[in-house]
């Protein structure tokens, strides 16, 4: 009879699973501290998504709010000049009888008892306004209360109660309002969305804000394509009928690229987390391989170890997506009121909102922890249940696999990196596509980190023992032969760093850009503007007295306006000034071109460089603007540089802007100043003229200047959060790697005592090791880091904002970028330090 000499397999009751669980459980009682960590690494990861996702959402519902309470259900809105609509025009549309669903608009921004907070005054006929606004904005009250004078609806009664009184401020103005009672929805209840209006009817409105005749503008709702055009027959030529849904996508559209680059670091995070995971995973099977070799030696066999470790991340995932979800919403109340200041200055005015955690949100973030869990966590726990009782006896990995691992992972490299550059090249105008291939090249150098590792390693091993001695020696022998964990580390830390310097040489690129730019644009010494709200234009009497001040060589005035032509919504500029002032554009194309005469011949215009670059606009094109005599074509005579609007704008020269567009007015001037003039009297003398606006605001060059840099340092103050928040989850990480490395070669550290070795030595050699890795991940993030400035200075912000900008690399950012990778992973290792400096030499010899 043959014998067979095939190994049997132990067999294990049904019950083994519930008993392994019941040791796991057990086992996570007694020490919970590496899978709380855990949980940790989790949780910072899908918190960033989490967080940019709802202040993203949150910012554009506050939008859309506010545009569903003013325009409700308007489908178009007509709109005269900066002067505003004469209301003879509604009478006009209303006799005409096919425009039914018609509501005359008068609204203005004011304060409220010497408030700070600008509120929106709504002045409303509550007789046509019911066909377009969902919201019975005044309520019931008003009819039966016909007595009360100057009445006025608030947002919530129980702040201002009905009867009490507002003071409101426009300007100069201010007026005693009555309240009446509450804004209501359609459904009778006080509408909680009305947060930062007041109504009124349109007669008090027109009385406090100077505008009797005038109305702001006229909301219809046309239910059919041939009325836009059978109305635009109606209306005279310097009146404009505009489609609100192209605006309000126009207005969502540019935040679209300052919301994509939010959402790519928080993607970035989730990455680096996903390092981290896979370090906290290694670390959790480190330092039970002598629980894991006992249960291996029993008759456990490797898919049920495998099992019972992949259920245990499940529930560490979703225990730490739950919380990442919690600390997002919390991460998101910060970083909301940063998003809306950002757009208030930049794009158009926004309220601060409430939160709103939208369902996507919740999905997206359970799908994408749970995904990048599994697979951070997916190669450690296979090996873990495929390692034979031996090796997990022993407590070591053959690293020798992981050297070969990483050889093969040089043409993976290299095909990262090549994708990712093709990918930039040729991604068009898509944002998303752009930053998968900024993804792909960041990678690329991280799947080849391991392999420099290892070769630098190799050469700083004898340069370490011949200047810095043997514990120096031993911390870069120890790195190469622990490469499957300080590789890990490495590219954790090298990736956050790498993109914080990266990021960091981009805004210090552009403050530099930006900087220069406001030294060659910016020539006066003085520069003036009314703060009057919606009534901001100098009289012809106050430039004249302007003229006659003594030490005033020379003067220049502007306005500004917001125009919609078959480009969009954008801005236009009319400039009064002179060739001196002139030279202050830098002209880009055509390059060294004197195009002062040819600025001030009819019909033509100049554009700023983000305008060509959005909608492919070239020198000698002709661009349909929407003037009082109907769209007027003007030729583009010079592309030139400008920072301060990302969705384009166009300039004109006054006569051009006088000729054909509305003008009641100039709203800015700029004031040359003789030699020896003193900027502080030529202010209290301007201030001081009969004519001047009541609130008029002057700035020297140097004040101006440092309010702008001010305000575009606060526009990055929300990506340096979530830099931070990336190399706080890779500085989590590089602890889990030593941790798990420390527990991995407790039984050397033990030798190494028993030769000899003090714990001063074993703790500065660890201590060593990890500074040595910091640096290391420094060095290497320094390339990766230029690389990524590049590719964010050349392609992702041309794709984003329009504009492009000088490359300026700060060799103090440099060397702070290796500093903090070298100070963070000095600083994880002073636990591992802690805890081998505790540890008694009979543990470590334990298993020998």
């Amino acid at each position: 009879m043959a014998i067979s000499t095939k190994p049997r397999k132990l067999e294990v009751p049904d019950s083994a699973t519930g008993t392994l669980l019941k040791i796991f459980l057990r086992e996570q009682k007694k020490s919970p501290g590496p899978s709380l960590l855990t949980v940790l690494s989790i949780t910072i990861g899908v918190a960033a998504i989490v967080g940019v996702d709802i202040t993203s959402h949150s910012a554009l519902s506050e939008f859309e709010r506010a545009n569903r309470l003013s325009s409700g259900f308007s489908t178009h809105q007509v709109v005269g000049g900066a002067t505003g609509l004469d209301e003879n025009i509604y009478a006009a549309i209303k006799l005409d009888g096919r425009f039914p669903d018609t509501a005359p608009i008068v609204q203005a921004e004011v304060l409220v008892n010497h408030g700070d907070q600008t509120w929106q005054l709504l002045g409303i006929d509550p007789l046509s306004d019911y066909r377009i606004r969902e919201s019975a904005l005044l309520g019931s009250e008003y009819a039966e209360q016909p007595e009360i004078a100057w009445p006025i609806h608030v947002p919530d009664t129980q702040i201002w109660p009905v009867g009490s009184t507002l003071t409101l401020h426009y300007g100069s103005q201010q007026q005693e309002f009555t309240v009446a009672g509450e804004i209501f929805d359609e459904s009778g209840q006080s509408d909680m969305h009305a947060e930062g209006f007041l109504v009124t009817d349109i007669m008090w409105a027109q009385a406090f804000l100077n505008r009797v005749g005038l109305l702001t503008r006229i909301d219809l709702r046309l239910d059919s394509e041939a009325s836009p055009r059978t109305l635009q027959i109606l209306l005279p030529d310097s009146v404009r009928l505009i489609d609100l849904q192209t605006r309000h996508t126009s207005q969502k559209y540019m935040t679209r690229a300052f919301r994509t680059n939010l959402t790519a670091l928080g993607y970035l995070t989730l990455l680096v987390a996903m390092f981290l995971i896979y370090s906290s995973t290694v670390f959790q099977i480190a330092r039970r391989r002598g629980l894991l070799s006992q249960l291996r030696a029993i008759g456990y066999t490797h898919h049920e170890i495998t099992r019972i470790l992949g259920t245990e991340l499940s529930i560490i995932a979703l225990s730490g997506v739950s919380m990442g979800i919690g600390l997002g919403y919390l991460l998101s109340a910060l970083m909301l009121g940063l998003v809306t200041d950002t757009i208030n200055l930049l794009y158009f005015d926004l309220a601060h909102g409430a939160l709103e955690l939208p369902g996507e949100t919740i999905l997206k973030s359970v799908v994408m922890g749970l995904l990048g869990t599994a697979i951070a966590g997916a190669v450690p726990i296979r090996e873990a249940g495929q390692v034979t009782v031996q090796a997990l006896s022993k407590r070591t990995f053959e690293e020798g696999k992981t050297l070969t691992l990483s050889r093969r992972m040089l043409p993976v490299a290299i095909c990262f990196f090549g994708l990712g550059a093709l990918i930039l090249m040729f991604s068009g105008q898509s944002l998303a596509i752009a930053f998968a291939g900024l993804f792909l090249l960041v990678l690329g150098p991280a799947a080849s980190t391991p392999w420099l590792i290892y070769h630098i390693c190799r050469i700083l091993g004898p340069l370490a023992d011949s200047t810095l001695g043997l514990v120096a020696k031993t911390a870069v022998i120890n790195i190469r032969s622990h490469l499957s964990r300080t590789g890990i580390s490495v590219i954790a830390l090298s990736l956050a760093v790498s993109t914080s310097l990266g990021v960091a040489l981009m805004i210090d690129s552009f403050r530099y850009s930006v900087d220069n730019w406001i030294n060659h644009y910016m020539r006066s010494d003085l520069y003036v503007a009314s703060t009057v709200p919606d009534e901001p234009y100098f009289s012809e009497l106050f430039r004249a007295e302007v003229a006659t001040v003594d030490g005033i060589q020379d003067t220049g005035y502007s306005t500004r306006i917001s125009i919609q032509s078959e480009f969009g919504l954008h801005d236009l500029l009319a400039m009064d000034i002179g060739p001196s002032s002139f030279l202050g554009f830098m002209i880009q194309s055509p390059p060294g071109a004197d195009l002062w005469d040819r600025f001030n011949q009819p019909r033509t215009a100049l554009i700023s460089e983000s305008f060509a670059n959005r909608h492919a606009v070239s020198v000698g094109d002709e661009i349909p603007l929407p003037t009082t005599q109907g769209d007027i074509p003007f030729e583009v005579i010079g592309i030139y540089l400008d920072y301060s609007s990302e969705h384009g704008l166009l300039t004109l020269s006054w006569d051009n802007f006088d000729r054909y567009f509305p003008n009641p007015g100039p709203t800015t001037a700029s004031v040359i100043l003789e030699p020896g003039a003193i900027p502080s009297d030529i202010e209290k003398a301007i201030s001081s003229l009969e004519s001047a606006p009541e609130q008029l605001l002057v700035r020297s060059n140097q004040e101006l200047r440092e309010q702008i840099l001010k305000i575009f340092d606060q526009t990055f103050e929300i990506t340096d959060i979530l830099r931070w928040l990336t190399v706080l989850v890779a500085m989590t990480g590089m602890i889990f790697s030593l941790v798990a490395l420390q527990l991995e070669r407790s039984s050397l550290n033990a030798k190494l005592k028993a030769v000899g070795f003090s714990r001063v030595q074993l703790a500065m050699q660890i201590i060593s090791e990890t500074s040595i890795t910091g640096f290391l991940a420094g060095l290497i993030a320094i390339p990766v880091g230029l690389m990524l400035c590049l590719s964010l200075i050349e392609v992702i912000n041309v794709r984003s904002f329009g504009w492009t900008m000088m490359n300026h690399i700060d060799p103090m950012l440099v060397l702070a970028a290796v500093g903090i990778s070298t100070l963070s992973a000095t600083a994880a290792g002073i636990y591992p330090a802690m805890r081998m400096w505790r540890t008694p030499i009979t543990a470590g010899l334990r298993d020998e």
